[in-house]
């Protein structure tokens, strides 16, 4: 695949994984180190090299890339020199689209004026700030570094340097958390005059520090699904009254500014994915990169790419990822489908959307599949595919996964 020429013109999508923080958040369960310096200076020495492998190649070098999101980890640890360098290599090194997305995932500890500035001057014009809450004793059982008042000083701070779209992610069913607390922290979202939202339900992973505080005691019990459901349904009742459109299950955006990463990463389109542990799909490739630091500095240095598992997939498979996609989405386009696969997605998935018709969770007209409030609200098929990165896990099964996210699967078999 990477020897040939793309043989369309379609663009995709760039996922960059900066797997360092400056600090660990109780929650986390992602592939992430406590950064150390001298680790951080390898491995963007490497990281280097394995954008060099991919430029080099006849697929990617005949490429086009409408977005690239820097994630993590916390790329913002990264110097503002570091991060200010990536930032100008990998614009050197793809092919970016000339009004392409550029998005840094940041903490809003490190990600202060100064350094904002420097980012925004080497083309990063879309930032994501971390927040998950503004309840201050929440702030601190998270071990997040700062306080309210400052993380609303540093996201203010990103509008007024220039970013055309600032994005914050918020956690919710958090511990001891109540609906009131929950509407409070989407008040405070709403004063910062944000351009995209996004939100999600609190994900405890065993082996986390949370996890052993909720065990012992040490912090107060998560609520019932119900509340979770409740404060779902009221994020989405809050964000559409405030004039923002529903893009994705856990986003919305206000008009005109829709998050183009999410859309490339979860339709028809590539996603190279570059550092250890995230998957990509290059044409009719999925793949995963070694999780491992020392495997996938082992691989780079060998001169081979740092893939642990990559399959080809078929037709079938294609029309499966598009479905779940699209749902993710909150719609899959019937024509679409057809113009790719000759085929009506009512059809072939007759008894799936039947099923899901029947229990209220889906509309169907002449163009669209829809998710309706209900489904996403009962995460039965919400919470489908909104990771950071494009993956196709197990035959007939896709799963999520995202800070604060839930893991859910879903069957999705074609009809005999």
């Amino acid at each position: 695949l990477l020897e040939s020429r793309r043989a369309d013109s379609r663009e995709g999508a760039i996922y960059v994984h900066i797997p360092f923080c400056d600090s660990i958040c109780t929650f986390c369960a992602f592939n992430r180190w406590l950064k150390k310096e001298e680790m951080v200076e390898a491995y963007l020495k490497t990281l280097e090299k394995e954008i060099e492998l991919y430029s080099r190649t006849a697929y990617v070098a005949s490429s086009s890339y409408g977005a690239i999101y820097f994630g993590g980890g916390s790329p913002t640890c990264l110097s503002q020199e570091q991060l200010c360098d990536l930032l100008a290599y990998c614009q050197d090194n793809f092919n970016l689209a000339p009004e392409a997305e550029i998005t840094v995932e940041a903490c809003t500890h490190n990600f202060l004026w100064k350094k904002q500035a420097a980012a925004l001057a080497k083309g990063a014009n879309r930032v994501s700030f971390g927040v998950q809450t503004f309840k201050d004793c929440l702030r601190e059982l998270f071990n997040l570094q700062d306080s309210a008042q400052e993380v609303s000083q540093t996201v203010e701070a990103a509008h007024r340097i220039g970013y055309g779209c600032v994005d914050i992610d918020l956690i919710y069913n958090l511990p001891g958390q109540t609906i009131e607390d929950w509407q409070a922290d989407l008040e405070q979202a709403y004063n910062l005059q944000l351009e995209n939202i996004s939100f999600f339900p609190l994900h405890v992973a065993p082996h986390t520090k949370l996890a052993k505080q909720l065990k012992t005691g040490e912090a107060a019990p998560v609520g019932p699904k119900t509340l979770e459901i409740d404060m779902y349904l009221e994020a989405v009742r809050f964000w559409t009254q405030a004039g923002y459109l529903h893009q994705h299950i856990s986003k919305f955006v206000l008009p005109g500014k829709e998050h183009r990463y999410d859309t490339l990463r979860l339709g028809t389109y590539d996603c190279l994915t570059l550092g250890p542990g995230p998957n990509g799909n290059l044409g009719a490739y999925v793949y995963k990169n070694h999780s491992s630091l020392q495997d996938y500095t082992l691989a780079i240095n060998s001169g081979c790419f740092p893939i642990e598992k990559g399959i080809p997939i078929s037709e079938e498979d294609e029309r499966r990822r598009f479905m779940l996609r699209g749902l993710s989405l909150l719609a899959v386009d019937k024509h679409e489908f057809r113009q790719l696969f000759g085929q009506d997605p009512e059809h072939l998935f007759s008894s799936i959307i039947a099923e899901l018709r029947a229990k209220g969770l889906t509309d169907v007209d002449d163009r669209w599949i829809r998710l309706t409030q209900a489904c996403c609200a009962s995460m039965e098929v919400g919470q489908l595919a909104s990771g950071k990165n494009a993956t196709l896990p197990p035959r007939g099964r896709y799963n999520k996964t995202k800070p604060g996210g839930v893991m859910t699967w879903i069957e999705i078999k074609a009809d005999a």
